[in-house]
């Protein structure tokens, strides 16, 4: 829908949002937005498989801030992503691991809001607060704007997906392409400071 492509500000998509959740370096002049979704099979993968390596290199040393949006497919996509935002945001990253490390067991059950639910008791939230978070129409707005935005970028192919430094990666997810594409940014942003 081309009209819909006209209203997206993509001057103002990649730039850190208040409702944005992540692993921050306020000062940081890279930015790594990950775009995943809570359901998805290969971003479950990649945050068991690349996340920890690429948090030690460049997370935790502050050389770029790291924020992920959940993109949002389905209903489960949706309950799970605002089971993140319900929970104090240092505990964010730890949700999602857990999400991730448990897909099997909630993502594809019909029960899947009371195992939600478990898991977020675990987090100290009661069935009653997550109750009260699954009917915030905000979490909910803010959730699905930032996946009709990044859905509509002509080359945007699927979760999960990374915009660094305002571009979106094109090639393989994988530690090298990320590291290449990150330490091509950091470099970038050095370079026009001097």
């Amino acid at each position: 829908d081309p009209a819909l492509t006209e209203q997206i500000d993509t001057s103002t998509m990649f730039m850190i949002q208040k409702d944005d959740i992540g692993l921050r370096n306020p000062l940081a002049k890279v930015i790594v937005f990950e775009y995943s979704a809570p359901t998805c099979a290969h971003c479950a993968y990649f945050h068991k498989t690349f996340l920890p390596a690429l948090k030690a290199k460049y997370i935790d040393t502050n050389k770029i801030a790291y924020v992920i949006r959940s993109f949002i497919s389905n209903k489960q996509d949706l309950d799970a992503a605002i089971l993140t935002r319900c929970i104090p945001q240092e505990q964010f990253l730890k949700m999602i691991t857990i999400l991730y490390e448990q897909q099997e067991s909630w993502a594809f059950n019909t029960k899947y809001r009371e195992i939600l639910t478990n898991i977020g008791q675990l987090a100290g939230l009661t069935p009653e607060q997550y109750n009260t978070c699954i009917t915030n129409t905000e979490f909910a707005d803010f959730l699905i704007n930032n996946t009709r935005a990044i859905a509509h970028l002509p080359k945007f192919m699927g979760t999960p997906s990374f915009v660094i430094d305002g571009q979106l990666l094109e090639t393989a997810y994988t530690l090298e392409n990320l590291s290449k594409s990150i330490d091509q940014a950091i470099l970038k942003n050095e370079k026009s400071e001097n």
